[in-house]
C-alpha cells in the first residue's frame, strides 16, 4: 500500500503486480468478449416501453 493522499481523500494508494496469470487470464477475457461480440452493433437502441 501506498501512502494515504489528499487527492484520494486521505485513501492510500493501491499497488498491484501484474502476474503472467493474471495477463493469459485478462487476454482469454478480452477474447471472448471480442468473439462474442462480432457483428453487434454497440450503438445505443432506443426502445420506447408502454405501460
Amino acid at each position: 500500500m501506498g501512502d494515504p493522499t489528499p487527492q484520494r481523500g486521505g485513501r492510500t494508494k493501491r499497488m498491484v503486480r501484474v502476474t503472467a496469470k493474471g495477463i493469459q487470464a485478462a487476454t482469454a477475457f478480452y477474447n471472448a468478449v471480442t468473439r462474442v461480440s462480432r457483428g453487434v452493433s454497440w450503438e445505443a437502441h432506443r426502445v420506447a416501453v408502454r405501460p
